[in-house]
């Protein structure tokens, strides 16, 4: 009976069981993907379509809520979740920061157009979501592996899942990371010329877009471009001055501890 218990594991079998380990966290970090994107997705596509029915500028809206949530998700599946090759996969998505903006924008264009979403909010959504992720991801992660994994391994002793420690474990805890990039994000998108010139339409073009047209077509009439100027600069005064508590706190929280 305790050569049984005691008997030393052979090398083939630890290597069958680390395989088997990697495959099993692999197969529960695809799981976790398909459970946790497209219910999220399902939900935000009637809320996307909503804020692009509005009479305000929900290109800044969108371009916002979409990168938060994929990069939230794709954070905690890279914190929390042991997969083979997951650090390649993580320098892989940071690595995406040093593609040019301008590289992209015509290819972007050309798919836009063949798959029918020119004219509509999506090409902008689409194209500031994806050029934001790396950055968004790399912000999150940094901010996850400084939770301590205490919290989250007695949250596992009590039962929850991937989906119940995320939500209501780490999701209070990363309000501070979450508002940071929300801030950094909206006043980037909110600010940005190229990609609202490129894809955007008659329709669908965002206030950058039309206050530089007030340039061209207003040229003499300064008083329109001011006030044009001014209105577009506060909503995101409003945004900072109301979030900074939290944008300061998101930004420190990756390089102190204590």
């Amino acid at each position: 009976m305790s050569d049984q218990v005691f008997r030393p594991r052979s090398a083939t079998e630890i290597v069958d069981g680390t395989f088997r380990l990697y495959r099993e966290h692999f197969v529960s970090f695809l799981t976790l993907s398909t459970l946790l994107y497209l219910p999220v997705i399902a939900l935000m596509i009637p809320l996307l379509r909503m804020m692009e029915d509005t009479s305000a500028d929900p290109a800044a809206f969108g371009a916002v809520v979409l990168p938060l949530v994929l990069a939230s998700l794709a954070a905690y599946g890279f914190a929390w979740i042991d997969f083979r090759g997951r650090a390649a996969l993580f320098v892989g998505v940071f690595a995406l920061q040093i593609v040019p903006l301008q590289v992209a924008l015509i290819p972007l264009l050309t798919d836009y157009v063949d798959f029918g979403l020119s004219g509509t909010f999506w090409p902008i959504w689409i194209s500031h979501s994806i050029f934001a992720l790396p950055l968004a991801v790399y912000l999150l992660n940094n901010f996850m592996r400084e939770i301590p994994r205490e919290l989250v391994e007695a949250a596992r002793v009590d039962g929850a899942g991937h989906v119940k420690i995320f939500f209501q474990v780490l999701m209070p805890l990363l309000t501070p990371a979450i508002a940071a990039f929300g801030i950094f994000q909206f006043l980037w998108v909110w600010n940005d010329l190229l990609v609202g010139l490129t894809f955007g339409s008659t329709d669908t073009k965002p206030i950058t877009v039309v206050v530089a047209e007030l340039v061209g077509t207003r040229g003499s009439a300064w008083h329109l471009l001011s006030a044009g100027a001014f209105v577009s600069i506060i909503l995101p005064v409003i945004v900072f001055v109301s979030l900074q508590r939290y944008f300061v706190r998101g930004l420190l929280a990756g390089g102190l501890k204590g």
